[in-house]
């Protein structure tokens, strides 16, 4: 199975993080357990927002089109 990643938006400190799971790596697993994990890695999650994905691709300066057809 490919890794999965979750991405973290921290408001506490003001960061991104991202961290790679693979199926079968610690004690968490997969499902309910990512919100014990964030925890143990240290995260308020009262002040986080995160998500799992496929993709570890994080996009920086992406240039919005602001032109408009019409």
């Amino acid at each position: 199975m490919k890794g999965k990643y979750i991405t973290v938006l921290d408001f506490e400190v003001g960061r991104v993080y991202q961290y790679e799971i693979k199926e079968g790596d610690g004690e968490y697993g997969y499902g309910d357990h990512y919100e014990r994990w964030l925890g143990d890695l240290g995260h308020n999650l009262s002040n986080c927002e995160w998500m799992v994905h496929d993709n570890d691709t994080i996009l920086r300066n992406y240039k919005l089109n602001t032109s408009t057809n019409g």
